[in-house]
Parts: C-alpha cells; structure tokens; sequence
C-alpha cells in the first residue's frame, strides 16, 4: 500500500494528485503536538491525577514516499483503489461527561459544558480539524 494524498482530478486511467502530501502530514503532527501541549497545559492547571503519557514513535513512513503529482493506474498496474473516507472521531480517552448518546461531544462552536482544552484550543482547532477531517482546507 502507497500513501499518496489527495486526488485532484482524473481522466481516464489517470490520476491528479495535489502532490502536498507531505505539508499535509507535517500539517498533521502539528496539529497532534499542539493538542498534546493544550491537553498537557489543562492537566497541569488543574493539577489532575492522570498517569504519565505513552510515548510513541513518531510515524515517518509518509514522508519517505515521493510527492506524486499524476499516477497512470494501468502503467502502474493498478487494479484496486482504497479511498480513505470512513474516518471518525475516536474521544475514547476523553473522561469528561460532555457526550451524546451517539457518542459526539455536546457542543456550541466547539465550546462544551466543562472548561477547558475544548474551548482553549477551539481557535486554531477548528480550521485543523475541518481541514483533516473534510479535506478542504477549510475553504
């Protein structure tokens, strides 16, 4: 399996990506790093008992693929295409009681019920999450 990123257009057996794979992924861990920092802040002010974060090796695999710009899928010998689009929100580790019964967060413009890392990163969050979660950059 190859990551490639966005498709921007197609003809055929030919594929237009937008080639900022890796913006997008470098996008990505900044956005994770200013989450663990704006969670990390909220423990602390709060002075919360939480065990130590798990630290993980950070995923580098997509960076090492080359920027693709336009894939022929039969000179490729593609036959099969996974298009990643059944993503969802996982707040599993959030242990506050601000969810619905479907499990999505209560909410007004990002701002819950219980203060904190919600509404504190609510800013810059909403642009980064539209943009990893839509695809459109917030556009």
């Amino acid at each position: 399996m190859h990551l490639l990123g966005p498709v921007s257009g197609a003809s055929d057996a030919i594929r237009r990506l937008t080639g900022d794979l890796h913006e997008n992924l470098a996008e990505a861990d900044g956005f994770a790093l200013f989450a663990t920092q704006v969670i990390d802040g909220f423990i602390a002010r709060t002075g919360m008992d939480v065990p130590p974060a798990e630290n993980e090796p950070p995923m580098r695999d997509g960076f090492a693929a080359a920027s693709v710009r336009e894939l022929d899928l039969a000179a490729a010998g593609i036959t099969s295409v996974v298009r990643a689009t059944g993503y969802r929100h996982d707040f599993d580790p959030i242990r506050f009681h601000i969810f619905e019964q479907d499990g999505h967060p209560i909410q007004r413009e990002g701002v819950t019920a219980v203060p904190g890392p919600t509404s504190s990163a609510r800013a810059r969050a909403k642009s980064a999450l539209r943009r990893l979660t839509c695809g459109d950059g917030g556009r």
